[in-house]
């Protein structure tokens, strides 16, 4: 926003409205008693654009305290962004850790399952060939002759 100074259009102002009135007053006894009520309200206007002034003034620099305080916030909040990226960073390279564990997993399990169904083949192998082995029937103890010699 611009500033600009009001002071010179307030004394253009006023001499306007002196010269306007002066005619009117000597013309019109009216005016006469109405020109008091309207410098009074050019006090009021004046006062009224003095505190206007005051408030623009003061919520310039409210505006240039909330200013500094956002940018002390886009300052922190680019901190925070560049730390959220190097920790997307670290949970990608940990995510990538996690596939390669969980493809080497998978590599353990299919041998697993080789080596189960190898356990497997043996096993059955052995029940077969246990199946197939008639073993001989047990011999038979001597038995002692009731005779003696």
């Amino acid at each position: 926003m611009v500033e600009v100074d009001s002071t010179p259009l307030a004394e253009v102002t006023n001499a306007m409205v002196k010269t306007g009135l002066l005619p009117i007053t000597q013309a019109e006894p009216l005016a006469a008693v109405l020109l008091p009520e309207i410098r009074q309200l050019l006090v009021e206007l004046r006062e009224t654009r003095a505190e206007t002034q005051a408030h623009q003034v003061e919520t310039r620099a409210n505006n240039r305290v909330v200013m500094t305080r956002l940018a002390a916030i886009d300052t922190r909040l680019g901190a925070i962004d560049t730390r959220l990226g190097a920790i997307d960073t670290r949970l990608g390279a940990i995510d990538t850790r996690l596939a390669a564990i969980d493809t080497r997993f998978e590599g353990i399990g299919t041998r697993l399952d080789r080596i189960e169904g190898i356990n497997n083949d043996w096993l059955n192998h052995g029940r077969r060939m246990a199946n197939q082995y008639d073993p001989p029937a047990p011999p038979a103890s001597p038995r002692r002759s009731k005779r003696r010699h």
